[in-house]
């Protein structure tokens, strides 16, 4: 609980010094970003605020 509460107070600071700076929650992955795969899967959650579909999904 004290990680959520500083990571919330290190944003909050932020977002009152740099207000023109827009701000989004991305949901975790359930594994390390290490590879281009990973910063794309998490560049798809930024433009779009939501998970990608599954493989296969239709």
């Amino acid at each position: 609980m004290q990680v959520v509460a500083r990571e919330q107070h290190t944003r909050d600071r932020f977002t009152e010094l740099h207000p023109e700076v827009p701000v989004t929650a991305v949901a975790a992955l359930p594994g390390d970003v290490h590879d281009l795969d990973g910063l794309r899967a998490i560049g798809d959650r930024l433009a779009t605020g939501s998970s990608p579909a599954p493989a296969g999904a239709a």
